[in-house]
């Protein structure tokens, strides 16, 4: 312990301190600015033996996942790219368990943080299409003991406005380590306590807690945890076997992707993290707390992608209209509706949140994408429901630059399969990774530097 703080929970509060402030729509969109910029500055030619003809898009996808998990130094990577029915490409590289050698693959576990969002939305959606819930009621219908430090939020507040980032409260997140054992009903009080840094309904500002307090509404109404009704619900419904919302059942299995983290101020080596140290998070699962496997995640996004929202056996999950619900724009994303790029052949935004999902497009497609990130895992799935393709990516890192190769991924991936051409070679990705680097390494020298001046002249005389 240290200072009376566990020190499992020390380190987890250090890097969510520093990795965890990237995981959100807004910075994740600037992220994937700044590796398309990198991209469009390296004027090498594609390399011939990154197109070579005889090679299937699969074999391309797989020699790219190996190449850029190495040159990224993340532990171990996990790809799935499917259809509605078809699984186009699965595959893994590296280690779940660097330390005992022991290699990712497609059963292995990770904590897919905030994708787990569009899991609570569904079932909300579930609900709501058997009238058991209502997006547009007050929120007092269902947490008659929840207030709001805004009084006009407070009276007014609805499903709608919790999941989709308009509250104008910021996630203050750190109270993640009041301790897991807190019950979601227990936390409800706290939320008076948050207060407001834009008024209602006015913007966005990401937030976890409301989600939390969504899926407590589901706790209550139902007379069940929210954990239960999503295994009831969906993960039993589409197959989803191994996923699982507690990360001490993840670990019984004996495949699980020990987390790691890259300190601020290293030559971006990830360091280990205690294996349990994402059992903190479980206050707020709803928000983030889902781990989940390649087949699994493989499930869920071919559910996603049918236009009748059915299993692999043709059994409807949730009315399509209800589903459609949940893909509603609701909240404009500030400054991220420019498209980026596009002399260097991308043409990509991200400028609107539904429920549980960002909406933009790609290549002119719509996607709908989140990204997720747990102490240790950092996830993303993105779809293009128009071109009828679905991936899915994690790894066992946070902190470095495991944002930006799965970002890189996505591209290589949906161009490779919309135009037939790869928009970039593994060595030009590894090019534009390690300019990343610099460009973390630099902004963690400055942010530095400036706190460590703000400190001296706040030293009184």
């Amino acid at each position: 312990e240290y200072m009376g703080i566990p020190h499992s929970l020390m380190i987890a509060l250090l890097v969510f301190v520093f990795a965890l402030p990237h995981i959100d729509p807004i910075t994740s969109a600037q992220t994937a600015y700044r590796i398309q910029k990198f991209l469009s500055q390296i004027q090498s030619p594609i390399r011939p033996r990154s197109r070579n003809l005889h090679a299937t898009p699969q074999e391309q996808i797989s020699d790219f996942l190996e190449g850029i998990q190495h040159c990224s130094r993340v532990p171990g990577v996990t790809l799935s790219i499917t259809s509605n029915t078809s699984i186009l490409f699965q595959g893994s590289s590296g280690f779940r368990d660097p330390v005992n050698n022991l290699p990712v693959d497609e059963d292995t576990l990770f904590g897919i943080g905030s994708t787990t969002k569009a899991f609570t939305t569904t079932l909300l959606a579930i609900l709501e299409s058997e009238n058991e819930i209502s997006w547009d009621a007050p929120i007092r219908n269902y947490l008659p003991t929840l207030h709001l430090n805004d009084t006009f939020a407070d009276a007014s507040v609805t499903l709608k406005d919790l999941c989709s980032h308009r509250m104008g409260v910021n996630s203050n997140d750190v109270l993640w380590g009041s301790g897991s054992s807190a019950s979601r009903v227990s936390t409800i009080p706290w939320m008076k306590y948050l207060w407001a840094d834009e008024p209602f309904r006015y913007g966005f500002i990401y937030n976890n807690w409301m989600y939390s307090m969504a899926g407590t509404v589901i706790d209550i109404t139902q007379r069940q945890s929210w954990e239960d009704m999503l295994s009831s619900k969906i993960l039993q419904r589409l197959g989803m076997s191994r996923s699982t919302t507690r990360v001490s059942a993840a670990l019984k299995t004996g495949n699980y992707a020990m987390p790691y983290a890259v300190p601020p101020g290293t030559k971006f080596d990830p360091q280990p993290l205690p294996s349990g140290i994402n059992e903190c998070l479980e206050i707020v699962c709803p928000a983030g707390c889902l781990s989940s496997s390649n087949n699994d995640m493989t499930k869920w996004i071919q559910f996603q992608l049918s236009w009748n929202a059915t299993n692999s056996k043709g059994e409807q999950i949730v009315p399509r209209e209800a589903r459609e619900k949940t893909r509603q724009p609701v909240t404009v994303i500030p400054g991220q509706g420019n498209q980026y790029n596009q002399g260097n052949g991308f043409s990509e935004t991200s400028d609107k949140y539904m429920f549980g999902w960002v909406d933009g497009t790609y290549r002119g497609y719509r996607q709908m994408w989140h990204n997720g990130g747990t102490l240790g895992h950092t996830s993303l799935v993105a779809l293009l429901p128009d071109a009828n393709i679905g991936i899915f990516g994690s790894t066992n890192q946070v902190g470095g630059v495991e944002e930006s190769m799965l970002d890189l991924t996505k591209y290589f991936v949906f161009d490779l399969l919309l135009t037939g051409v790869p928009p970039f070679d593994v060595d030009q990705a590894c090019q534009a990774l390690e300019s990343e680097r610099m460009f973390l390494s630099s902004k963690q020298r400055k942010e530095k530097e400036a706190h460590t001046i703000d400190s001296i002249e706040n030293i009184p005389i």
